[in-house]
C-alpha cells in the first residue's frame, strides 16, 4: 500500500530536468508505473503517456503542442 502511494505520488510530481536524457526519464517513469501496478495501482498506457508528456520541461512545449494539434498518438515505446 505504501509502495503504491509513493509510486503514484512520484508519477504525479516528477518533472524532467532541462538537459537530461528523455530516454532515462521515460524509463524511470515506466519503472514507477510498474511499481504502482504490482501494488494494485494500475495506470493504463494512454494515461502513462499523458503523465510523461506533462512531466517534460518547458522546452518541449512546441513538441507537445504539435502532437496535440496534429492528434499524434504515442505509446511508451515511441516516447523512448
Amino acid at each position: 500500500m505504501v509502495l503504491r502511494y509513493e509510486a503514484i505520488k512520484y508519477i504525479y510530481t516528477k518533472r524532467m530536468k532541462e538537459g537530461t536524457s528523455v530516454k532515462e526519464h521515460v524509463l524511470d517513469m515506466m519503472m514507477h508505473f510498474n511499481i504502482a501496478e504490482v501494488n494494485g495501482g494500475a495506470i493504463d498506457e494512454a494515461n502513462q503517456v499523458s503523465f510523461i508528456l506533462e512531466s517534460l520541461p518547458k522546452s518541449f512545449i512546441p513538441f507537445q503542442t504539435n502532437a496535440s494539434l496534429n492528434k499524434i498518438e504515442f505509446n511508451l515505446t515511441t516516447l523512448l
